[in-house]
């Protein structure tokens, strides 16, 4: 599987994009940091409550959110992969 959220499958992304909205919805926060070498220097969090960088609290201000995350820095969030965000990778490990 790529490791670049630009070079998924359509399907993928959607899936990804699902998962990490959901897990937002039920109050977890994703952040993405700038790492040595990307144009981007700003760190962005999508969350729930005032600590996310972008205003949402309707799922779809979340899932728009989430995705320009991911197409700006082109990742995953730290300490995730896009894996991780995929249902067939939690069937696996079941």
């Amino acid at each position: 599987m790529s490791s670049t959220f630009n070079d998924l499958m359509g399907f993928q992304k959607s899936q990804i994009i699902y998962e990490m909205t959901e897990q937002v919805m039920y109050g977890k926060s994703f952040t993405w940091s700038a790492s040595l070498g990307e144009a981007n220097t700003k760190t962005v969090t999508v969350c729930l409550d005032e600590q996310s960088d972008i205003p949402c609290t309707l799922p779809s201000e979340v899932k728009s959110a989430v995705n320009n995350a991911l197409t700006i820095f082109n990742r995953a969030p730290d300490g995730c992969e896009l894996a991780d965000f995929l249902p067939y990778k939690k069937e696996l490990a079941a």
